[in-house]
Order: C-alpha cells, then sequence, then structure tokens
C-alpha cells in the first residue's frame, strides 16, 4: 500500500515540500498550503452533502480547470440555496434558475439564507470536515465564522514552512448560500505535488465545480464595481488577473459572444448583490450589457492600491507561471478587454 503524505513525520514532510520547491519552482509554504485547500475540498466532496455544494471561485478556476498561472488559497463554495431554504415557511416557489421576481423578494430570501446557513455549518460542516481530516492524520482546528458578512469555516494547521505573510497557514472555505448548485462541471481536484512523487498519496477529489464561463462574468462584473467603487481592497488584484488570464482562453472567447452567460449573472447580482459607487450610489450592473463596463480604476489612488496588492501578491510567490505578467501590462490588457467588451455589447 502506498504511503500517504500525512503518515510522514514533520521533517520527512518538510523535505519533500523543499524537493517540491526544486522541481516545480513554487515555494514550499504554497504547496503546504495547496495541500491542505485540496484535503478540505475532499472532505467536502466525500461528504453527504457534495451534490448540494458548488466549488467556485478564483480557486477553482486553479484546482478545477487548470487554468490559472497562480496560486489560490481559499476555496468559495456555494451551497444551493433551494436546500438551504427548503422547509422555510417563509420562502416558496423558488424558480429553477434561483433568481426571485423582485428585490425585496431577493432580500427576504437572502436574510433567511444567511439566517439558516451559518448554524448548519456549525452543526453539519464543521463535525463532518474535522472527523474526515482526523482519519487521514491532518492535524487542524476548525472555527466556523461570520467575517465581513460572509459566513466560514476555517482550516487552522501548523506550518512546516512561511512565507512572507501574505498567504497565512488557514483554508478559508467561504461559503455562500443565494445561488443553485448549476451550471457546473465535474472535476478531478488534485495536489501540485501528487504529480512529481508518485510513490506518496495525497488528497484527492471529484468536485462539482462552476462552470468558468459564468466564473469569467461574475468576475468581471465584481471588477465592474471595484472599478466604479475606485478603492480596491487588498487580496482584490487577482480579479483583475484572473479575468485577463480568462480572456485568452477560446472557450471564454465563445463565451464572451453568447449574451445568456452575462445576462444571466447581471439577473442574479442585480438581486441579490446590489452595491454602491463611490459617491453611494446603486451601480447598474447592466452598464455591463450596453457598453459601459469599467475594467480599470480612473482614479489614481485605486490604481496604486491595486498595483500595491499585486506587488504584495507576487512578493509572496502567488504568482507560480514561468513569465508571470507584469502590472503595466496586467492593466494594458484589461484597458483592452474593455474595449472588445464594450464594442461587443454596445
Amino acid at each position: 500500500m502506498a504511503e500517504t503524505f500525512f503518515s510522514l513525520n514533520d521533517t520527512e514532510r518538510a523535505r519533500i515540500l523543499g524537493m517540491g520547491r526544486r522541481k516545480l519552482g513554487r515555494e514550499p509554504h504554497i504547496l503546504e498550503k495547496d495541500i491542505w485547500v485540496v484535503g478540505a475540498l475532499a472532505a467536502l466532496y466525500s461528504s453527504q452533502f457534495a451534490n448540494i455544494l458548488t466549488f467556485k471561485g478564483c480557486t477553482s478556476l486553479v484546482k478545477g480547470y487548470g487554468v490559472m498561472e497562480r496560486f489560490s488559497e481559499d476555496a468559495d463554495i456555494s451551497c444551493d440555496l433551494r436546500y438551504i431554504l427548503r422547509d422555510d415557511a417563509m420562502v416558496k416557489n423558488i424558480p429553477p434558475d434561483g433568481i426571485p421576481s423582485s428585490t425585496s423578494k431577493a432580500e427576504k430570501w437572502a436574510e433567511r439564507a444567511q439566517h439558516r446557513l451559518l448554524p448548519w455549518l456549525e452543526a453539519s460542516i464543521k463535525p463532518m470536515i474535522q472527523e474526515t481530516l482526523d482519519a487521514q492524520g491532518m492535524r487542524a482546528s476548525i472555527v466556523v465564522e461570520r467575517r465581513d458578512s460572509n459566513d466560514c469555516i476555517f482550516v487552522n494547521y501548523e506550518p512546516l514552512h512561511r512565507g512572507t505573510g501574505y498567504v497565512e497557514p488557514s483554508v478559508k472555505l467561504e461559503f455562500g448560500a443565494l445561488y443553485t448548485s448549476e451550471p457546473f462541471d465535474k472535476l478531478p481536484v488534485t495536489c501540485d505535488l501528487a504529480s512529481i512523487f508518485p510513490e506518496l498519496v495525497f488528497p484527492q477529489t471529484s468536485a462539482r465545480v462552476l462552470k468558468m464561463e459564468r466564473t469569467f462574468w461574475e468576475k468581471a462584473t465584481s471588477v465592474h464595481v471595484f472599478c466604479q467603487q475606485d478603492r480596491p481592497l487588498k487580496g482584490r488584484s487577482r480579479h483583475w488577473f484572473d479575468v485577463a488570464r480568462l480572456a485568452d482562453l477560446p472557450r471564454i472567447q465563445t463565451a464572451m459572444q453568447d449574451t445568456s452567460w452575462l445576462n444571466q449573472v447581471v439577473r442574479h447580482k442585480e438581486m441579490f448583490f446590489r452595491m454602491k459607487d463611490r459617491d453611494r450610489n446603486w451601480v447598474n450592473y447592466r452598464d455591463c450589457m450596453s457598453g459601459r463596463i469599467r475594467l480599470v480604476p480612473k482614479n489614481e489612488g485605486a490604481r496604486k492600491a491595486l498595483r500595491e496588492d499585486y506587488a504584495a501578491m507576487a512578493a509572496d510567490g502567488v504568482l507560480i507561471g514561468p513569465n508571470p505578467l507584469k502590472f503595466p501590462v496586467l492593466l494594458e490588457k484589461c484597458a483592452a478587454l474593455q474595449d472588445e467588451i464594450n464594442a461587443r455589447f454596445s
């Protein structure tokens, strides 16, 4: 029987991570956290809840589709709205796409979902993850917390290697319950080290991954909002990177010619994710469908904050490709993409 990574002692595991650095050119703390990310996902997708959970966001592009030349440290998980509200007497007749007919109804659904999600994570998901990790010798403390209005599970582990501090030794599983579980692709998720150490067993799973077309427009519309607010926050530069990289893919080029993808995202966000711009006016998501999408901040202060966050991300080894995009090139690509989308949808 093949030996598992977590059956090794700390010294042996640290040595494996160091060897991974030499073979893959990636920092040991990045390779180590990758194992924990996959381990947490494997716990979710080996559970009875696998069919109501959809892996989405940045990490799904990296670990599911393998299309991003960067490390993504946390995971966004969508729990099917219809499951969370399945027996809620205050919510009736959820349509197949999960989009309500009015903002007032959306507010009620969101309030009820938020009321139910955190207790469900505490009672059902936390003990399941703990039991699964313990059985594999993965020593971690599991914490359920509502942080910045987001319901999260943190898988905190004692690292064998540390970086600059940008990447923390904690896997954040950020859960939401304002989506259905579609559309998705069923994809394998494996650890980066598994490819160079076939004699060892690492965590792996098969996950329901939100289709990349939907993820592209989710990210592009989020960047549009950040630009309207003119104050990109810490950790947000990854969205610009992902949008620029995704736009080069033939599959996304095809999606940009199909208005149904963007229309679906706009309809969903204008119900559940209403946001205000820098002047405290509501951001109009339909601008993205009428030739007025913004993918480059106009404000110099916002560009400076974005540049600094991008530099910090690169300094901690998050950009893992052989030729990572320089920041000026990234903005140039986003500006060209902005023009392309606006020309197509005007």
